[in-house]
């Protein structure tokens, strides 16, 4: 446990120094729309297009400021990126945008595998690509008469059934909101019994990286990445072993809250494409973007990133 608070003071660290940094150069003007807005009051989300950078900076020199001190870094970060529990295989850098001064350096000019420390791209790119205020959605849609299907948009903290009282930040989408939500139009249209398919395919490619360890999915560091899953891949909630195929086991626990509801579900539920002409007849939206950034970073949370 001490060894995994050291780990994770010295990340930590090295987060929030470039947290500053970043925010600084938010706050002076840089990165336009980036800023997160509050729940409520935020613009119609836009889907950024990704820019190609073929040459320059990564970030452009803010106006005017000044930057933090080396003696401050130094005390602050020397400490804890030297003590023995994180191993001798440890590198840091922090420079300066504005002119390219190194303000803090330990073994910078040593090549080290990156690892959690990436999640810092992901966020940025997370953010300027989808857009702060993007909410995704999970959606049950009917392509005729009795027979539904549930559609995966991405949404990495989508909770099951056997999730506990959701009280953690952020909330969450639940499984059985949406089951609650099909059950009532369903049965507001008079459809008693329907047979299901689920769509995952908004994710092309695939399921696992190149890079992955063979034991990470085995092991529980992270599931199959599927546009539909509860609980992260989780068998259990509170555990850490995966499901292998995520999108089946959610789609199967949907079919048995429908029937909880009192909804007969048929007993094939098939992998399937949503035709064009399907109709929505419920949904549920996980937190905004910046909140899972936000998650993501905190818990270092590999299947949101």
């Amino acid at each position: 446990m001490r060894r995994e608070r050291l780990v994770a003071v010295a990340t930590l660290a090295l987060l929030q120094a470039f947290v500053c940094a970043m925010g600084a150069f938010v706050l002076a003007g840089g990165l336009d729309g980036l800023t997160a807005k509050p729940p409520g009051k935020a613009a119609p989300p836009t889907r950024a297009p990704v820019a190609i950078v073929t040459a320059g900076p990564v970030l452009a020199p803010p106006p005017g400021g000044s930057p933090p001190g080396k003696g401050t870094l130094a005390a602050r970060l020397a400490h804890a990126l030297g003590d023995s529990a994180l191993g001798d295989n440890v590198g840091a850098v922090v420079l300066d945008i504005a002119g390219g001064t190194t303000l803090f350096g330990s073994k910078a000019d040593t090549g080290v595998t990156p690892a959690s420390t990436t999640k810092v791209v992901t966020a940025v790119a997370a953010l300027t690509s989808l857009g702060p205020d993007t909410r995704v959605a999970t959606r049950v849609v009917q392509s005729k008469a009795g027979a539904i299907t549930l559609v995966g948009g991405g949404d990495p903290l989508l909770t099951g059934p056997k999730a506990g009282k959701d009280s953690d930040y952020p909330r969450s989408a639940s499984l059985v909101a949406l089951a609650s939500r099909t059950a009532r139009a369903l049965k507001a249209a008079g459809v008693a019994s329907v047979s299901l398919s689920y769509d995952d395919s908004l994710f092309s490619g695939p399921r696992t990286a190149p890079g992955w360890k063979p034991g990470y999915v085995p092991e529980g560091s992270v599931a199959p990445v599927t546009a539909l899953m509860i609980d992260e891949g989780r068998q259990d909630p509170r555990g850490s072993a995966r499901h292998p195929d995520p999108p089946r086991s959610a789609a199967e626990a949907f079919g048995s809250l429908l029937a909880r509801y009192g909804v007969k579900v048929g007993k094939s539920i098939r992998r399937a494409k949503t035709a064009a002409t399907a109709t929505e007849i419920a949904r549920v939206e996980s937190p905004p973007v910046y909140a899972l950034v936000e998650h993501m970073l905190t818990l270092s949370d590999n299947d949101v990133a």
